[in-house]
């Protein structure tokens, strides 16, 4: 590792912010983004830096072959994912396609804010493409500073968008890792870092279209990794907001003022121009994710005005296109989760009525419910087609989406 290297990478512990906390009674995305709170419907009314590699080693699933078979859990017939027994560990060796991930905080009021929770319920559950509920046993889900504390947190975990990668920071080996589904195989992504690191510093990852490509951010710089070997890039400051189908056009933003820079690079990190962002367009939502088109020319963006959102040329920084996109039940397209193809976005919209209704005689002693649904967006057409919709019962849920191109 070359001292530079190792001193960006020192820098993404050491720079970023306190964690956020999450808000009780809302749906939270994994935030890096702490990162992204994904409430992607919104009401109607140094640069460069030269390519440093260091290359990961491979390593093997979370269980051994000798280990018992994972526990099968699949949601229940209530379609509330939470109300079945806690489910096994994900498969070492291989795996189905994952769509969505969450923390219920055990379903405990007051979520993390009241008390750290502890042990298996603790850990991230992912929902695979048929139905199955499985936990990543090996990865840091909740952690605590202490009980009472509102800076509780969780670690990030992303899912890439064919939903055949899941990126996690594993306990064991002290380090975001980053595993293959069909395979098992598990490739380290940077450096490792102590837990109160972790706490320190949470990270921001966003996959590539592909999900060969992941970029690990905190503290304003940014990594960009090849998840197949683990080699690392040391990108310019910055924060991510897109990598386009294959990383092949990395896009960044400074912001100075009230002034917005598109920062183009290559995967190698080396800067190939800088242009202006149109002040109509605003990429405040998209820090740490990827809203870079496909093809890598075009940027999605949500209107400076909160009214909608635009398209952004890459190579000007110019709007070519203004979107007022009606979502399902009110509120106009504003931000998204990632492009599901040339023309098409994918997003999460929450949905109204979550408060589980009250029985008769004394209020029952119940979690509230919370709902959201993912959706596929042409933006030709402003046509929408439901992928999926998820039900927890929980007073303080984190998630992530994933797998809407598989």
């Amino acid at each position: 590792m070359t001292s530079r290297l190792h001193h960006a990478l020192s820098e993404l512990a050491e720079q970023a912010p306190a964690p956020r906390t999450e808000l009780t009674g809302h749906v939270i995305t994994r935030a890096r983004r702490r990162r992204r709170v994904r409430l992607i419907a919104m009401p109607a009314a140094a640069a460069g830096v030269a390519a440093a590699i260091v290359v990961g080693s491979v390593l093997t699933g979370g269980t051994t072959n000798s280990a018992p078979p994972a526990v099968t859990v699949t949601v229940p017939r209530n379609g509330v994912l939470n109300d079945g027994p806690l489910p096994g560990p994900l498969p070492a060796e291989k795996a189905e396609p994952i769509r969505y991930a969450f923390l219920d905080h055990c379903k405990q009021k007051g979520g993390l804010s009241y008390k750290p929770p502890v042990g298996d319920c603790g850990q991230w559950r992912l929902l695979d493409r048929s139905g199955k509920l499985w936990r990543v046993a090996d990865g840091m889900g909740a952690y605590p500073t202490s009980t009472g504390d509102y800076m509780n947190s969780s670690a990030p975990l992303e899912i890439s968008p064919d939903g055949r990668r899941i990126a996690y920071f594993k306990v064991k080996e002290q380090r975001y890792v980053v595993r293959d589904l069909s395979s098992g195989r598990i490739t380290p992504v940077g450096r490792r870092m102590s837990l109160p690191e972790l706490y320190r510093a949470p990270a921001a990852m966003a996959f590539s279209g592909d999900g060969r490509w992941l970029a690990v951010a905190s503290g304003g710089r940014s990594l960009l990794a090849d998840t197949t070997t683990g080699a690392v890039s040391v990108l310019p400051a910055g924060s991510v907001v897109g990598l386009g189908q294959d990383a092949a056009t990395v896009v960044l933003t400074e912001t100075k003022g009230s002034r917005t820079t598109l920062v183009i690079t290559g995967r190698d990190g080396r800067v190939r121009g800088r242009v202006p962002l149109d002040p109509r367009a605003s990429l405040d939502m998209a820090s740490g994710e990827n809203w870079l088109s496909p093809d890598g020319r075009t940027l999605f963006a949500s209107r400076s005005s909160h009214d909608g959102a635009v398209l952004v040329d890459v190579r000007t920084g110019k709007v070519i296109r203004t979107l007022r996109i009606r979502m399902p039940g009110g509120g106009t397209l504003g931000g998204i989760t990632g492009w599901a193809g040339p023309s098409k976005v994918f997003t999460a919209h929450a949905l109204p009525g979550w408060d589980e209704p009250a029985g008769p005689g004394p209020a029952p002693r119940r979690h509230p419910f919370m709902r959201s649904r993912g959706l596929i967006i042409d933006l030709d057409t402003g046509k929408s087609r439901v992928l999926d919709t998820y039900k927890l019962r929980a007073s303080q849920i984190s998630n992530v989406y994933g797998g809407y191109t598989s």
